[in-house]
């Protein structure tokens, strides 16, 4: 009989007409007629008569209906069985674990799976890791928490270190020893029985070491039981004491109603932890869906609460009949193993980290025997087996690592290979250790923790929150994409692990935003996951990262722009390039790369940099006349090398250089030199000579050239020149190394970059890049670029290059996102004014005047300074006529109240480079402080033609114009405001309306 025939006959015991039997199936009344036919010759027999008012069935059909209604609704339940049995809400579990655990969280748990699944039922063995281990191996348990025992096949079990069990002594209430202070001595311990279980049991051997640590024997007088029952009856009924594991007596010790239990614990200085226990399954072993549950739920009571993305549970569940029930179809898709790692805390994270000790030159190394804090340390999280990440500029010094692990084993390791752009380097060891796990994006506000070697004290663990995601300018990388948290790192933390409460990788840590120490403020930094395992997998698979160059300059959106949109504006395209084949042109807004939304320039670097090797397209939203639109940016042809000199390193995609390869090559031609200045820059014009800024060398004749091949010392060449610029002649520069041309490139709106000696990470880099903001003043005697691209401390002497690799000048300085080079026309006078009959004099006499001026700087800057000695400030600093002393020797004349030399000395700054805005502000700010308003107005009006999106420009323009007695400007200036900064033009509003009193003349 089929299925079919078991549904006609269960409808018609419910209903007499064959017509509605047949409707409620689905099935015509001709095929309910042949089904009944059908029956009738199975069962040989006559089931059904005609009536009046349809059919009856006879005394067979009826009991053959209620057979098929039971047999129907057996198979639904079976149907039902089986979904709650796959779905983990019906079936049973065999666990294991021994006593610590079971009673600390398998209680717990089993509580909370009463509640929440009624139908599962579950089966507790208890007992030493050496009874669980083979019901485990032969199937009899499904899963333990327990110890892989000595005499085991640790290959036979898939093991997840949970913790250390604590353990402690106990007595029965009333017992001679709690009369006694606490700690009570071990050795009065040895005075009494002792209850122990069998030999070789972790806790018993954990107090037999503990006993022989402390220089004691062992107890005299030993019980031997493997009955926790029996060790506590002994306990409670004798002077018996002993071990067991801490939450068994913290359970016996107090009720429920925290009255005194039926034991006391026994506080002695008798350190008791227990090895840890695992989570341990047979190797290869899945776990059925109910056990997915229970296991879950006693490792969340362990301490974990998130599922890890390892854990896939089942996904999709369908179960269906053939519309005949002929059938029986059961579908099961998504099935997956557990993993316990998903359990972890940040605690269990320490065994996946490991300090760094690298032997840096002239340093003793960590870990010998120095003073915490004294050597060169580091961290380092295990990412594959046998291979540590860590900051690159941890080891780049190194001549040899070694590694400490969490045990303080120590290891012998080597760089296996490393990328300086996003500093990262990758450490292989022989030993074969356990990698971190991996953590799901993170999300701002949620728990982090930092776990490294901060001071060379060892590891240790920090916690705070995620505070951002996707930080790209903090500065200290060419590439970054970092997690910032305000998980406190200190110096040795760098190459250390930042997890979630799950003790899962976010990041690792890389770098601190420190005041005036190099100590955590709570501004930290960590290179995200998604960056460290995209460079570590190009690492191990190339030697190299290899960051798609799309081929364009990106400049930052200026103020009016980031009134309606942040997003960085595409200001060059190089012919050829992805960027060019893929239809961009200059001007267009940048909006998403991929998934990330870009608002700066560094985030695009950022989003590109993201991108593995695999992959050759990427998906790019941007805008074009207010229109979004989408681009596909290809790489599967690496973009051509542009022509280069001969000799030249230059690739088309410089893994430590994310810029095109024509601006990157001209590092090659900038070298970090000391001399009156500690750190400056110089840029190679020739084989054996250099050019750098009259400030970096001073009233010296000599410099140091750092190179390549070691350190180089460099002599003054004498010139007539008297700008800001001296030449360096210097033997055992390379051979083969960028020498740019002299013949200065076209001034264009392309953006500019500079090359200049990075202090903080020890090399000479790229910065990013900027647009023309004024070209050199005409007829002035010493006019210079003024750009955007940016400058630090250390670069004064590098080079400005134009985008297409020109060298357009020598970089001097700067500030507020407005710096300024001398113009390659200069370096040209230079070069010629060597034989000029007086270049030998005005050589030292420059340099005399500017030893001068610094010494007088430093003494009027000097509390209780005598007025005698800021006369000499500004004597010897005019004469000096160094644009960058004038500015600085006028500021200190400004604070001191001298506003008359100050106004002089600034105002001599201007004259020699008219074009300059920060010096223009400069000169206001005097002027201002002086009470000189009328004096203000011709500086604040060339101001703001110059800088007419600027609002501290536009400020100048209202205050000198109210009260200089200029109404036009002033309201020039608030016009311009409303279009450059609308919120302080409110304000601007009322101080013209109803300015203040004057303020007087000073």
């Amino acid at each position: 009989m089929k299925i079919s025939h078991l549904r006609l006959l269960a409808e018609l015991s419910r209903q007499s007409r064959l017509t509605d039997a047949a409707n409620a199936l689905g099935i015509t009344q001709p095929a309910a007629s042949r089904l009944m036919a059908e029956i009738e010759h199975v069962a040989d027999a006559d089931i059904y008569v005609r009536s009046g008012r349809g059919i009856e069935l006879t005394d067979v059909g009826r009991m053959l209906g209620e057979r098929c209604v039971r047999v129907l609704q057996e198979l639904t339940d079976a149907a039902l069985d089986i979904e709650h049995h796959i779905s983990g809400q019906r079936g049973h579990v065999n666990i294991g674990s021994v006593t610590g655990p079971a009673v600390e969280y398998v209680l717990p748990a089993i509580r909370h799976i009463r509640l929440s699944y009624p139908e599962i039922s579950v089966s507790v063995e208890i007992g030493p890791s050496t009874t669980l281990a083979p019901m485990l191996e032969d199937g009899r348990l499904d899963f333990t928490l327990s110890r892989v025992p000595l005499t085991a096949d640790p290959d036979l079990f898939d093991e997840r270190p949970l913790r250390r069990e604590p353990a402690c002594m106990v007595a029965r209430l009333d017992h001679p020893l709690i009369r006694k202070s606490a700690p009570i001595p071990a050795a009065s311990l040895l005075d009494f029985d002792w209850v122990f279980p069998p030999v070789s049991a972790p806790i018993r051997t954990t107090a037999e070491k503990a006993l022989r640590d402390q220089g004691l024997s062992l107890p005299s007088k030993i019980l031997t039981t493997s009955s926790f029952l029996f060790t506590l009856a002994t306990i409670q009924r004798t002077n018996a004491i002993g071990p067991v594991a801490r939450s068994v007596a913290d359970s016996f010790a107090a009720l429920p109603d925290e009255s005194p239990g039926t034991i006391v614990i026994l506080e002695t200085d008798l350190p008791l932890s227990v090895e840890t226990y695992s989570f341990l399954t047979r190797r290869g072993q899945t776990l059925t869906p109910v056990a997915q549950i229970v296991a879950q739920e006693i490792l969340k009571t362990a301490g974990g609460s998130r599922k890890s993305k390892q854990i896939r549970c089942l996904e999709h569940i369908r179960l269906s009949f053939w519309s005949t029930l002929s059938v029986l179809k059961i579908s099961f898709v998504g099935f997956c193993l557990l993993s316990a790692s998903a359990f972890a805390t940040p605690r269990d994270a320490l065994q996946h980290v490991v300090s760094v000790l690298p032997v840096w030159p002239g340093h003793q190394q960590g870990g010998t025997g120095s003073r915490p804090g004294t050597a060169p340390e580091g961290s380092g999280v295990i990412l594959r087996e046998g291979v540590i990440a860590t900051a690159w500029h941890v080891v780049e010094p190194a001549r040899r690592i070694d590694i400490r692990l969490h045990d303080g084993r120590i290891l012998p390791a080597r760089i296996l290979a490393h990328d300086e752009a996003s500093d990262i380097a990758l450490l292989e060891v022989a030993e074969r250790l356990a990698a971190i796990d991996l953590a799901p994006p993170p999300e701002v506000a949620q728990p982090a923790c930092a776990i490294g070697n901060a001071f060379g004290l060892g590891l240790s663990v920090t916690c705070g929150v995620v505070s951002a995601t996707g930080v790209s300018n903090a500065g200290f990388n060419a590439v970054e994409d970092f997690v910032q948290t305000d998980a406190a790192a200190n110096p040795g933390s760098s190459g250390g692990a930042l997890v979630d409460a799950n003790g899962r990788l976010i990041g690792m840590v890389s770098a601190i935003f420190a005041s005036d120490a190099d100590a955590n403020i709570g501004v930290n930094f960590a290179v995200s996951a998604d960056l460290l395992l995209r460079v570590a997998d190009a690492l191990i698979a190339n030697g190299k990262v290899d960051y798609p160059a799309p081929g364009w300059a990106l400049g930052a959106a200026d103020r009016r722009q980031l009134e309606t949109l942040a997003a960085p504006k595409v200001d060059a395209i190089r012919a050829g390039g992805p960027a060019d084949v893929a239809g961009f042109e200059t001007g267009d807004l940048i909006l998403e790369i991929g998934a990330r939304t870009v608002r700066t320039p560094r985030d695009a670097v950022a989003a590109l940099a993201l991108i593995p090797d695999a992959q050759t397209q990427i998906r790019v939203k941007y805008q074009r006349d207010g229109r979004e639109q989408v681009a596909m940016l290809s790489f599967e042809t690496p973009p051509a090398t542009l022509p280069s000199p001969a000799g030249s390193r230059a690739t088309a995609v410089d893994p430590d250089c994310p810029h095109p390869a024509e601006i990157c090559q001209v590092r090659q031609a900038v070298f970090p030199i000391s001399s009156f200045d500690p750190v400056g820059s110089a840029t190679r014009i020739a084989k054996d000579l250099l050019v750098t800024n009259r400030h970096v060398v001073g009233n010296l004749q000599e410099a140091t050239v750092y190179t390549p091949d070691g350190p180089r010392q460099a002599e003054l060449v004498p010139s007539a020149y008297r700008g800001d610029l001296v030449l360096l002649k210097v033997d055992g520069l390379p051979d083969t190394g960028v020498i740019p041309a002299l013949d200065g490139s076209a001034l264009s709106a392309e953006p500019y970059f500079v090359v200049g000696a990075d202090v903080a990470r020890q090399q000479v880099r790229v910065f990013d890049p900027g647009l023309l903001i004024a070209k050199p003043a005409e007829n002035a005697e010493f006019g210079r670029l003024h750009v955007r691209a940016q400058m630090q401390p250390g670069v004064s002497g590098g080079a400005l290059v134009s985008a297409s690799g020109g060298l357009a000048g020598i970089a001097v300085g700067g500030g507020e996102g407005r710096f300024e080079a001398i113009p390659i026309a200069d370096v040209r006078k230079l070069l010629a004014m060597r034989e000029d009959d007086d270049a030998s004099r005005v050589t030292q006499d420059l340099g005399a005047s500017f030893a001068e001026c610094a010494q007088a700087i430093e003494a009027s800057s000097a509390q209780n300074a005598a007025p005698s000695s800021r006369l000499e400030l500004s004597d010897s600093c005019a004469r000096s006529s160094n644009h960058g002393q004038l500015l600085n020797a006028g500021r200190v004349l400004a604070r001191a109240g001298d506003f008359e030399n100050a106004i002089r000395l600034h105002g001599q700054a201007a004259g020699k480079v008219p074009n300059s805005i920060n010096t223009r502000m400069t000169l206001l700010v005097s002027l201002q402080l002086a009470g000189r308003f009328e004096d203000m107005t011709e500086h604040a009006r060339w101001l703001m033609q110059a800088a007419p999106d600027d609002p501290q420009a536009l400020r100048f323009s209202i205050q000198s114009g109210v009260w200089g007695g200029d109404p036009d400007l002033a309201e020039a200036g608030y016009q311009a405001l409303l279009n450059a900064d609308p919120r302080q033009a409110q304000a601007a509003r009322r101080f013209i309306d109803a300015a203040p009193p004057r303020p007087p003349r000073r």
